[in-house]
């Protein structure tokens, strides 16, 4: 494999496990830190994106714009119980649904048909 290559493997993984570790990601300090560009910089993200969109877990690779920074979140949220609300990638369904997931019982409930009625219930209350 030639330098470049393995200059490419290196970043995504430094990044990745960095991102892993709760650190967060500026485009500008890797292009320094790396000897690259930002835009070199902005394909790496994207294939740690990729990556974790193919391997389903419950996280994602997010721009958070008020830090101004790349970081990894979690798609479901818990209350101080907890429990969890869902997004249920049932691939037999049409749409996602939201489910809450109750740890103590171990029971999923139903919550809504999908997301966009799931949030439209926190504009009612």
């Amino acid at each position: 494999m030639n330098n470049e290559k393995v200059s490419q493997v290196y970043r995504v993984l430094s990044m990745y496990e960095r991102l892993k570790n709760g650190e967060k990601i500026h485009k500008s300090e890797e292009a320094a830190r790396f000897h690259t560009s930002e835009k070199s910089i902005q394909r790496n993200l994207q294939s740690i994106r990729d990556f974790i969109e193919l391997e389903n877990t419950n996280e994602y690779l997010d721009y958070d714009r008020s830090k101004r920074a790349y970081v990894i979140e979690t798609a479901s949220r818990s209350d101080e119980g907890g429990n969890y609300f869902c997004l249920d990638l049932d691939p037999l369904e049409e749409e996602s649904s939201i489910v809450y997931w109750s740890h103590e019982r171990n029971e999923i409930e139903k919550v809504a048909n999908n997301l966009n009625l799931f949030l439209d219930a926190f504009y009612e209350i």
